[in-house]
């Protein structure tokens, strides 16, 4: 996961992927040299995931996502690499989903499909909505 002043977001993404019913994983947070309270967000986590969450950071600020995960990679030691940014949150099955998936295809890469959660006061905003795209 790359991180970069995300302070807002990370721990609700967090809690998404700690909710996940396969518990078989770990996660790889490279920080990106943010200037806000991410990284704090992230080490309040640690022992919730049990030696499972890593953390990492740049040397300096990459200015983008793909920097950030590649590193994540280099450490990476599992069967298979999801890819989550730290404003996502993943439904609870999500892991143990997309795993079985590639299994019993015998599948390189799997894919799922994303919605958007607005908040309350842009639910009925029609303007709102067309603004959303696929890399908002």
């Amino acid at each position: 996961m790359p991180l970069y002043n995300v302070e807002k977001y990370v721990g609700e993404c967090l809690d998404s992927i700690l909710a996940q019913t396969l518990q078989d994983f770990e996660v790889i947070v490279v920080d990106d040299c943010s200037t806000d309270s991410s990284v704090a967000v992230v080490e309040s986590y640690m022992s919730k995931f049990d030696g499972r969450l890593k953390l990492t950071r740049m040397k300096k600020n990459s200015g983008g996502a793909g920097l950030p995960r590649n590193k994540g990679i280099e450490f990476s030691c599992g069967e298979y690499l999801a890819f989550v940014d730290p404003d996502d949150t993943i439904t609870p099955t999500a892991f143990e989903e997309l795993y079985t998936l590639a299994k019993n295809f015998d599948a390189d890469v799997v894919h799922c499909e994303k919605w958007y959660q607005l908040p309350d006061e842009f639910y009925n905003d029609a303007e709102y909505r067309k603004t959303l795209t696929p890399y908002s």
